[in-house]
């Protein structure tokens, strides 16, 4: 059974890690014909794992999208990255500045997925997509991610245990102080971002 449904949705916290591994489970029972790319330093294997496309033009517009990072602002291997294109088997391979880039053909024949299983795929793509560079300690295909979502109606009780576990709020509060846990919640969250999963409203930072 994978860690992680549809019907997680709406519990009091999700993991990321989870939700990569059952997206990448679905993305290749989904994929009939999958693109990996990536880049490495010539001569070393890549850093990072490589990154999957249905579609390989998709795959080029994302390493040109690392490849910009990497020359910015030189505009002259700026103009190089705009003019890569695709070999006639859908693949590519180009050296630039210090790194390598390229795209293989897998050619991995999955198969299709049910109504829920594609609801699932299509939460969790565009969840991560939302995600994606956004900071935190998780690490995936070349950006970094917030390990924890936590449910907007679980954040005030989440927050009290955090300000318990760092030591900012007293193990043992005397009965006449009274402590606005909301107040002190909705202020812990403007360092967080929120996200909707379905019906549900989730925070990370």
């Amino acid at each position: 059974m994978p860690n992680f449904t549809l019907s997680d949705i709406g519990n009091d916290v999700l993991d990321i890690r989870d939700m990569i591994e059952r997206f990448e489970e679905l993305e290749t029972q989904k994929l009939e014909s999958r693109y990996a790319a990536n880049w490495n330093m010539p001569g070393f294997l890549p850093d990072v794992e490589a990154s999957h496309f249905e579609d390989a033009e998709d795959a080029l517009e994302f390493l040109r999208e690392i490849a910009r990072d990497e020359v910015f602002p030189n505009e002259e291997l700026a103009e190089q990255i705009e003019a890569w294109e695709l070999d006639e088997d859908n693949e590519f391979g180009q050296t630039l500045g210090k790194y390598h880039y390229f795209i293989s053909d897998l050619g991995i024949q999955g198969g299709d997925l049910d109504e829920k299983e594609q609801e699932e795929f299509e939460l969790l793509s565009s969840a991560l997509e939302e995600m994606r560079g956004c900071g935190g300690d998780e690490q995936w295909r070349g950006d970094w991610y917030p390990i924890t979502l936590i449910e907007e109606s679980h954040f005030t009780d989440y927050a009290m245990e955090l300000l318990a576990d760092i030591g900012d709020l007293p193990a043992e509060i005397p009965h006449y102080i009274v402590i606005d846990e909301d107040a002190t919640a909705r202020n812990i969250r403007m360092d967080y971002t929120a996200i909707e999963l379905g019906e549900f409203t989730y925070w990370y930072r």
